[in-house]
């Protein structure tokens, strides 16, 4: 948006052409005026003098009004820019999931000089390792909300910042390559499931939402958010364990809904 785009200093800019039209147009009657009062030279000098003097004072008063409307509106402007950021933070800081906000400009780049180098940048990224080990690399972590500490078994935020590495598994990492292949076609939103670690090592199964601006002053900023879902695997595994066993058991098992009705017989059961 250019100068006279803004609502604030258009008004002023209209107001201070006013008074240059007021200071014109008085120019421009106030030598018949003065003349029709029939001043000897030196009546003439001082009135020039105090003309010039109100002049001078009424310039240098629009002048102030008008930098003090502007340095107002660029103040309450600030302030409102201030409080939504506040308010983003507030959220970020205080939400249910593990957010990740994070720097993949680099990644932008680096992404956009392998597609303009030519070949498949799928292949390539299955194929070659250390690609993939540096398109991650070009991550950068800029902050971490409360949830992310806890999920991580980070005590700091600056546990976590930096690099993707201490987190990312051989498995999370070739789930990163389907994020960069993402990016490759120009989505800049996803979700996938990746294997991550916490800071002691301990596996974690998760589901990540990624959103990448592409374009912009905020071109590679992207925000992650992260929801644990080890349980839910452990809980599923333990239940296909269980249906295994079910299923070999010598005896018939039978499995019925609240209503009476059949809805699962192991194969023993089967057999009768």
């Amino acid at each position: 948006m250019g100068f006279f785009g803004d609502p604030a200093r258009r008004r002023a800019a209209l107001a201070g052409a006013a008074f240059l039209g007021a200071g014109a147009a008085w120019l421009l009657v106030s030598d018949r005026w003065v003349a029709d009062l029939g001043l000897d030279p030196e009546g003439l000098l001082r009135f020039r003098r105090i003309e010039a003097g109100v002049l001078v004072v009424v310039a240098a008063g629009a002048v102030a009004w008008m930098v003090g409307r502007l340095l107002r509106e660029e103040a309450r402007r600030q302030a409102e820019v201030e409080r939504r950021e506040a308010r983003y933070r507030t959220l970020f800081e205080r939400a249910p999931v593990a957010l990740w906000e994070e720097d993949a400009s680099e990644l932008l780049d680096r992404v956009e000089e392998l597609r303009a180098a030519g070949g498949y940048l799928s292949s390539r990224l299955r194929e070659e390792p250390d690609l993939l080990a540096d398109l991650a690399s070009r991550v950068r972590v800029l902050d971490v909300n409360r949830r992310a500490l806890e999920l991580y078994g980070a005590r700091r935020k600056g546990e976590l910042l930096g690099s993707l590495e201490q987190v990312l598994t051989p498995s999370g990492l070739a789930a990163f390559g389907e994020a960069v292949r993402a990016l490759a076609r120009g989505e800049t939103g996803f979700e996938m499931e990746a294997e991550n670690r916490t800071l002691e090592g301990r596996p974690l199964r998760v589901l990540l939402r990624f959103w990448v601006s592409a374009e912009g002053p905020d071109r590679g900023r992207a925000l992650v958010s992260v929801t644990d879902l080890t349980e839910l695997h452990r809980a599923r595994e333990d239940l296909e364990r269980l249906a295994a066993l079910a299923e070999e058991s010598p005896g018939p098992v039978l499995s019925f809904d609240r209503e009476g009705r059949l809805l699962w017989a192991n194969a023993a059961a089967r057999r009768l």
